[in-house]
């Protein structure tokens, strides 16, 4: 926070971080999510109910009251995308209510389209760039859509599943996580067809922004050491951030200078330049499997929906000195070390 003040001794006073002011939302019933966006004026975020495991795909325009959308989807729908005026929806296959592979796309975020078949593959992430949708999923199979319904498959460098996939610097980077069986791998593209490989890599999600490669943990086997956050500009070298967190996070958001992962037993961690991370309290120990950030707010979404406060700079005039000297300070509020700029006019 910063003090502005005029005819008075300059000081300083303190006001809550509004990363460490999160609250639940209820959503409109008992659900588990796995993804959110926000685009188009509206956060989008999918799942699947706890009771029938049915798939579910709700929406927001301020992340605070969710409604649900028909999708027609025959499979759980695990990741989102938007890019060319489209948001996008892959999935896997988990019950008996959803056995048929293919993608929910939308124009407006509130009606959508199951095109089922289009793609036979169970995708776990997708992402948009260079003009395309790129899922990756299930054994390292891949898909490339251009418009989100016609859709061409093929393999990347490894046959092994695909965890998390983003898109920077003119490639395509997809993750593997670790398993018992061996370590996980780093998967580059620069068309989202071609690929080669790189390992050992334990990757989960990821995202690309601030030039950098934001890369998230996977599996952790038993005994074994894992970096929970690394980083990179060409997705080839590697370095490891600074959790200082015991907990993964499982999703990045970046928006007003800030990183913001989720994770683990309630995980909410913050960085101003991706290597140097604080944890914030959340108030809460439930999974949270990702993050976006969109009017004002980051919202993070898995066991719970969980909501910050607003972030953007917030300007007000307060008496600073006795009530009979008429003089007041200005105060700009909002996260800790993001930068305001105050122009007169």
């Amino acid at each position: 926070m910063c003090v502005v003040t005029w005819g008075c001794i300059p000081g300083s006073e303190l006001r809550a971080d509004p990363l460490d002011e999160w609250v639940i939302r209820p959503p409109p019933f008992s659900l588990q999510l796995f993804d959110i966006i926000y685009a188009k004026g509206l956060f989008v975020a999918v799942g699947k109910d706890y009771d029938g495991g049915l798939p579910r795909l709700l929406v927001s325009p301020t992340g605070s009251s969710w409604t649900r959308q028909i999708t027609g989807s025959q499979m759980t729908m695990r990741s989102l995308a938007y890019g060319n005026g489209l948001f996008v929806a892959v999935g896997t296959l988990d019950s008996d209510c959803c056995r048929t592979p293919g993608v929910v796309v939308s124009s407006n975020g509130l009606d959508w389209k199951f095109w089922p078949n289009v793609v036979s593959n169970e995708f776990s992430a997708v992402t948009y760039g260079n003009g395309r949708f790129v899922a990756a999923g299930v054994g390292g199979k891949v898909a490339a859509s251009t418009n989100g319904t016609n859709w061409v498959t093929g393999n990347s460098a490894t046959p092994l599943d695909l965890a998390g996939i983003a898109y920077g610097n003119g490639l395509f980077v997809a993750t593997v996580s670790s398993t018992d069986a061996g370590p996980g791998e780093i998967e580059r593209s620069s068309d989202g067809m071609n690929w080669t490989t790189q390992r050992p890599f334990n990757g989960g999600r990821i995202i690309f922004d601030r030039n950098i490669f934001v890369a998230a943990a996977g599996y952790m086997p038993p005994l074994v050491s894992t970096v929970p956050i690394q980083l990179s500009t060409d997705a080839i070298n590697w370095s490891a951030a600074n959790a200082n967190t015991n907990d993964l996070a499982r999703g990045f958001a970046y928006a007003g200078g800030i990183f913001v992962g989720a994770g683990t037993r309630g995980l909410i961690e913050t960085s101003i330049d991706g290597t140097n991370w604080i944890r914030r309290n959340s108030g809460t120990g439930a999974l949270l499997r990702s993050v976006a950030y969109g009017a004002g707010t980051f919202v993070a979404v898995g066991d719970v929906i969980l909501q910050s406060g607003n972030i953007g700079p917030r300007l007000r005039f307060e008496r600073c000195c006795p009530e009979d000297i008429q003089q007041y300070h200005l105060v700009v509020s909002g996260v800790s070390n993001s930068i305001a700029q105050i122009q007169s006019s």
